[in-house]
């Protein structure tokens, strides 16, 4: 019986302790125009652009680049620079770890195309982390895109127009810093909470 009661408590401790996470996707559904901005808030997320012209597209192309029909979120190279993309952080201090996103061509006749792709991530822990893609279309990320801060998709190509969609995330609050005094006292009022169930039980 003491050893369920304190199995119990500790479990219950520990859940105090820990951070809960949702998952979900970032898809652009918008109406069918199309809009310059700088800095967009969506689904609990700040995107910001990394270069000239990030504009949020309602309109659905018919590239097998995508799946469903849904907006876009596009970007463009108008600087020569050959790049294009946007930074992705939360709209807090929350962390969240990467598993897909889907890219392409902003224009399905081969102008302006895409070459490849880069993500360049921010950890918790302060390090970097970054990925090269040579393909568009889906693309499925390792376990490695976790604890994130912030994200920065690019695109790769001279005066590029990169479609972006379908970002699937999950999110979850940063782990709250606990010092060891602190986690000695939880454990030492989970004791006194057994010691006093068993005085009760004995009076």
């Amino acid at each position: 019986m003491k050893i369920k009661l304190l199995k119990t408590l500790l479990v219950g401790c520990m859940i105090t302790l820990s951070s809960s996470a949702s998952a979900a996707i970032i898809n652009f559904n918008v109406d069918k125009s199309e809009f310059r901005i700088d800095s967009l808030e969506t689904s609990g997320f700040i995107i910001e652009r990394t270069s000239l012209g990030l504009a949020s597209l309602g309109a659905d192309r018919n590239d097998s680049a995508f799946t469903g029909k849904n907006g876009r979120l596009m970007t463009w190279d108008e600087t020569g620079s050959n790049t294009s993309g946007f930074t992705l952080t939360t709209d807090n201090s929350d962390l969240f770890s990467l598993q897909s996103f889907q890219s392409g061509n902003g224009y399905v006749n081969g102008r302006n195309p895409v070459s490849s792709v880069t993500l360049n991530g921010l950890l918790s822990d302060g390090s970097n982390i970054s990925e090269d893609f040579s393909k568009t279309g889906k693309i499925n990320l390792s376990g490695i895109w976790d604890n994130l801060v912030s994200v920065e998709f690019i695109a790769h190509g001279l005066n590029n127009r990169a479609y972006w969609d379908s970002i699937r995330f999950e999110r979850f609050a940063a782990p709250v810093s606990v010092s060891a005094p602190s986690t000695i006292g939880i454990f030492v009022l989970c004791l006194f909470g057994i010691m006093a169930g068993n005085i009760k039980r004995k009076l």
